[in-house]
């Protein structure tokens, strides 16, 4: 195991798909980043 990869963990968890998860991990990040903020919004205008 690299200690340059950027998820070792998850990466030693399926090292097989190692390249999908650094592949779709930012995207997914992004969009958690997206959907909090979404739900901020309409609990603001509920409130």
């Amino acid at each position: 195991m690299s200690s340059s990869a950027p998820y070792p963990l998850i990466g030693a968890m399926a090292p097989d798909r190692q390249n999908e998860i650094v592949y779709l991990g930012p995207k997914y990040a992004l969009i958690g980043v997206m959907v909090t903020c979404r739900t901020g919004a309409v609990v603001g205008i509920l409130l």
